[in-house]
């Protein structure tokens, strides 16, 4: 059966397989070839034994958070307290370009860019 990763605990996957989860572990072979899987990523698995047999090639894949197959990021960074760094955000947006995600950035507290401050 076919399905996608949706969450992992402590090495319990949740597989969501047309709307019916199964808690699975990965086979063994897996940590021999040196591949784990991660969130996102399509699985096929053993519904009867709650193993996950085989993992399908990745569209991409994300270290931190580790997570594949990612469409889109959202990345929400604050104008004001704390300030707006732009070198941050370069380094999320290389990133997530790199690995061909499509970038929404959100800016957060704009309302505090138009307070004037009272000095004491």
């Amino acid at each position: 059966m076919n399905g996608i990763i949706v969450k992992n605990i402590s090495n319990d996957y949740t597989v969501d397989c047309n709307g019916k989860y199964y808690t699975c572990k990965p086979r063994g072979l897996f940590r021999i070839n040196g591949k784990s899987p991660l969130v996102g990523d399509h699985v096929t698995i053993d519904e009867k034994n709650n193993y996950i047999l085989e993992i399908q090639k990745r569209k991409n894949e994300l270290i931190r958070p580790s997570v594949a197959n990612i469409d889109i990021a959202l990345i929400v960074t604050s104008v004001k307290e704390p300030n707006f760094d732009s070198n941050l955000l370069d380094k999320q947006l290389t990133i997530i370009s790199y690995n061909n995600i499509t970038p929404i950035i959100y800016f957060n507290k704009l309302d505090l860019l138009n307070q004037v401050q009272h000095q004491p």
